[in-house]
């Protein structure tokens, strides 16, 4: 039987699902659902779908919905999914304050659905691999540093706009937050130091977490760095070995002097499969038929809101809030 599918959002980032479950065996997708009609329609005669009027539409047709909105939209339109008694597919991150990410986190861990957040690093080959070579091959890593650029915030457009995304921590960085509690578990202590200097939020960061299994980890994101290769890497160091990446595409292992190092090339991939999203998605609907759990719960959603909320109260001082305050505050 078929998972009936909708998605709310047809943007980029909605209509990258909507490919991708389009060759999916196990998925109907049924409707789609945008504010901007026309994009709605255009995307519906893509997909071979009908164009819901309405959310409340949408969610009448499917099983499942892909919430693919902007950040601060998306835990509104949690609410009303959970509500609905749907199965949840909600773009990252699920909230873009601590009070909502607790509220969401309550509902869908009593709802009978599932709830999966779209942190698709997890996903990717590249640091698969990472992940692989430090469980199976038992390496014992004492250190990480790890670096997260954006060459400008003015391209998207609204890349820039606080009010669509809650803050450039919870755009982009937010990923690797996720990552390194995948990779590295729960964070114990976290400093942070923060400046503006070219958009209108703080563009610099800074980090230092120190995990409860006492590795430490650096992490530093520049929102203007230009899109200098690798803007995205992580360096992972342990007993006499050395881990580092480059974007999604390349992987290496070094184990110490006079060892060969080991390299995985993952360029040739398409782009979704090098991203991790055709997994992700893959991993969402064999969730939904009971196959398998779903790899990013609602608790993972929760606690990567929770490291963006600290760092910003942080650099803001403790009466900010997860998300960021005027500039003028800072």
């Amino acid at each position: 039987m078929a998972v009936r599918v909708g998605i709310l959002g047809t943007g980029f980032m909605g209509t990258g699902h909507g490919r991708i479950l389009k060759r999916d065996p196990r998925v109907e997708l049924r409707a789609v659902y945008d504010i901007d009609a026309a994009r709605c329609r255009a995307a519906a005669a893509e997909f071979g779908c009908r164009a819901a009027e309405s959310e409340a539409q949408l969610f009448e047709l499917v099983d499942a919905v892909y919430i693919v909105i902007p950040n601060t939209l998306h835990a509104t339109a949690a609410r009303r999914a959970l509500a609905a008694g749907k199965h949840i597919f909600c773009e990252k991150p699920f909230a873009t304050s601590l009070e909502d990410a607790h509220g969401i986190r309550d509902i869908a861990l009593k709802a009978k659905t599932v709830f999966q957040v779209g942190h698709n690093r997890r996903f990717a080959p590249v640091y698969r691999a990472v992940k692989e070579w430090l469980t199976r091959d038992a390496l014992h890593p004492t250190l990480a540093h790890f670096k997260m650029n954006r060459g400008e915030l003015a391209s998207p457009p609204w890349v820039g706009d606080t009010a669509r995304t809650g803050g450039y921590l919870y755009e982009t960085p937010l990923h690797l937050l996720d990552l390194a509690r995948w990779l590295f578990g729960e964070v114990a202590e976290m400093q942070a130091l923060g400046a503006q200097h070219v958009y209108s939020e703080p563009d610099n960061l800074s980090l230092l977490l120190r995990f409860e299994s006492g590795l430490s980890l650096t992490f530093v994101s520049c929102a203007h760095a230009t899109w200098a290769f690798p803007f995205e890497r992580v360096e992972v160091f342990g007993r006499h070995f050395t881990i580092e990446t480059a974007e999604m595409e390349r992987v290496s292992l070094t184990r110490g002097l006079g060892e060969a190092t080991v390299t995985q090339d993952f360029h040739g991939l398409k782009t979704e499969d090098r991203w991790g999203y055709t997994a992700i998605d893959a991993n969402f609907i064999s969730a939904v038929l009971g196959e398998e759990a779903p790899a990013v719960t609602v608790e993972d959603g929760y606690r990567a809101v929770e490291l963006v909320d600290r760092c910003y109260r942080l650099v803001r001082g403790p009466e900010a809030s997860g998300r960021p305050a005027n500039p003028s505050s800072a």
